[in-house]
Formats: structure tokens, C-alpha cells, sequence
């Protein structure tokens, strides 16, 4: 199910941003996910380039299903894919 959220860019113009609610996360609702420091996530996102879907307002929004594959991988001792796309492949494993 898509929720649609709005964010304010200026006075005179609008964006809105469809996400999917159950995969969309901000930095603070992963770092409360994986129980992890917010500064551990962003390192995360930038390090192996997480994929993101957008913004709402000044937050970045982020793939859930990346950051756990990235969080599994750390967890494993594997090494992370250096891309999101590179990844995708794994997501079903």
C-alpha cells in the first residue's frame, strides 16, 4: 500500500513523493530498527552507496531491504557489494 507524502521545497513550489511504507525508512527508523547508532547508518548509506528513494522534507529515505542486506552482511563477515544494483540479487537470499 502507498502512502503519499508531501514536503514543502519553497513557498511557491510543492513536491510529493510516493513511498512504499513498508520498505521506505529514514536514518532515525533504521538506526531504531538494527538497534544501531544513526551515525553507524549514514556511514553505512554513503560507504556501499544504499539506495535511495527520495526525500521527505530534509530527510533522505532509504530502502529497508538494502540496509538489512548491508546489515547482514556486516553481521556475516561477508563483504558488502559496493552498489545497490549490485546487490539486488542478494535481497532474495
Amino acid at each position: 500500500m502507498a502512502q503519499r507524502a508531501k514536503c514543502v521545497r519553497s513557498a511557491e513550489r510543492r513536491c510529493t513523493l510516493t513511498l512504499r511504507t513498508s520498505h521506505a525508512v529514514t536514518v532515525a527508523h533504521a538506526a531504531q530498527h538494527f538497534g544501531r547508532a544513526t551515525g553507524t547508518i549514514r556511514c553505512w548509506a554513503s560507504r556501499y552507496h544504499a539506495r535511495r528513494l527520495g526525500r521527505v522534507g530534509r530527510e533522505v529515505v532509504y530502502d529497508l531491504r538494502d540496509l538489512a542486506l548491508i546489515e547482514r552482511e556486516i553481521r556475516n563477515g561477508r563483504p558488502v557489494p559496493m552498489t545497490w544494483q549490485a546487490r539486488a540479487d542478494l535481497i532474495s537470499n
